[in-house]
């Protein structure tokens, strides 16, 4: 069940671990998750098939982006404690009982691998809905066992947990008068409240971010919640004054439409404030002028000739593919662009954006948006971890090869850094309710 990942010992065990010169063989045995198993109390058996493999699946990650022994042993043992137990129950056929908008399957969890620079390793994280016993009935908006889970680590003293903001946040978008609230008398079901986590290392412990989906309604859209909810902590915001202007006023911006709002469980004079936008347009030209906030943020040449670079590769685009022309149509809930808009209260003049690129609806395969990428992470000297993770997919890819599956990675998201660079991230879903799972006893 776990990796065959075998990692050498390092001379200081928190070190990570250099890339092997060799293909890593994943595939999961007993050894590594078992012998820590063996420590702990009996549970559930949902929390345990969650321990057995989405833990594998951690450990698989883990060990390939050269995480340390000792990180590794931390990030699973908070796995196992914490989360876990609090993914609701294992999937047994490939309709969920609880239809998490975490992934377009429904699973209630999403990995991310965050590239570094030259040969810097990865960093791995996850996020989940932590979903509870009575999620869709006494609990309709399943945000029970976020709350409980929330309140628990903070009991812990979990170091830097601060969660004066999301009582805020939550009150604010999910509490009484708002269309969520008012959802519940009518029975109507849909995720509200996510959860992510940064993995520990000796540098900094781990980071824990909250994410809250408003109820759209009629005359009280999800994105004037999310303005209002930030103006009643945070009035006046430039940032947010400038992305309000730019949603209004330019011909790209009024296709984005806001849905999410994301903070980290921190100090609010250090927690960002991200706001997840979607437009249905696909055009890099679009991406283009969204990335500048409407041209308003300057000198990005270099940075937007790398993003489209990165942009035709990952979706198997022509060279010669217009900028103006769109993506071939898609009518998936989830389909068009993704972005978020840090407007944090920092005094910045305009808001950062990250762009997610969306292989899942519009890439030819995973295997086509996975060698896309590897091609731009080489061309740039970044290409350190690139065989770990390729192999990583293969992994995760249920009863698929990487040329057949088209979801294992869902977005490949990118941000500008200060010296013009593409801050890259994949994300990767494990499918779980994916038919695969179900035939010959995977699911079991």
């Amino acid at each position: 069940m776990s990796s065959s990942i075998i990692i050498t010992s390092a001379a200081n065990a928190n070190e990570k671990v250099a890339p092997p010169m060799v293909p890593l063989e994943l595939s999961f045995d007993p050894e590594v998750l078992d012998s820590l198993a063996k420590w702990f109390h009996p549970r559930s058996a949902d929390g345990d098939w969650w321990w057995e493999i989405m833990g594998g699946h951690l450990e698989t990650m883990l060990s390939a982006a050269g995480y340390s022994i000792t990180d590794q042993s931390i990030a699973l043992l908070f796995f196992y404690h914490w989360v876990s137990p609090r993914l609701g129950p294992r999937p047994t056929s490939s309709k969920a009982d609880w239809k998490s908008f975490m992934t377009d399957d429904h699973s209630p969890v999403e990995y991310s691998w965050k590239w570094g620079f030259g040969d810097d390793a990865p960093a791995v994280r996850y996020s989940i809905e932590p979903i509870g016993c009575h999620a869709g009935t006494r609990d309709i908006l399943n945000q029970k066992a976020t709350c409980e889970l929330l309140t628990q680590l903070h009991r812990s003293r979990l170091q830097g947990l601060d969660l004066d903001w999301f009582n805020h946040f939550k009150h604010a978008l999910l509490g009484p008068g708002t269309p969520a609230f008012k959802s519940k008398a009518a029975n109507l079901s849909q995720s509200t409240l996510f959860m992510s986590f940064e993995i520990a290392d000796a540098a900094r412990p781990v980071g824990v971010k909250a994410y809250f989906l408003p109820v759209d309604a009629p005359g009280n859209s999800s994105s004037e919640q999310i303005f209002r909810a930030i103006a009643s902590t945070c009035p006046n915001l430039v940032a947010v004054n400038q992305l309000q202007g730019f949603l209004c006023d330019d011909v790209h911006g009024r296709t984005i439409r806001p849905f999410m709002l994301g903070i980290d469980c921190v100090s609010s004079t250090k927690s960002r404030l991200k706001i997840y936008s979607r437009s249905r347009a696909t055009s890099f030209d679009m991406v283009r002028r969204v990335m500048s906030v409407g041209g308003q943020r300057r000198g990005l040449e270099e940075a937007e000739k790398e993003l489209h670079q990165l942009w035709k590769l990952t979706l198997g685009l022509p060279d010669d593919f217009p900028v103006n022309k769109e993506l071939p149509f898609n009518s998936h809930e989830t389909a068009g662009v993704l972005f978020y808009f840090d407007v944090a209260p920092d005094k910045r003049a305009l808001p950062d954006v990250k762009v997610y690129i969306p292989v899942r609806h519009y890439a030819p395969s995973d295997e086509v948006s996975a060698n896309g990428l590897v091609q731009y992470l080489n061309s740039q000297g970044r290409g350190a971890y690139t065989q770990q993770y390729l192999e990583t997919l293969e992994t995760l890819a249920i009863g698929e090869s990487m040329s057949e599956s088209n979801g294992v990675q869902t977005y490949i998201s990118c941000a500008y850094n200060n010296s013009g660079k593409l801050v890259i991230t994949s994300y990767i879903t494990p499918q779980f309710y994916h038919p695969h799972w179900f035939e010959g006893g995977l699911g079991n």
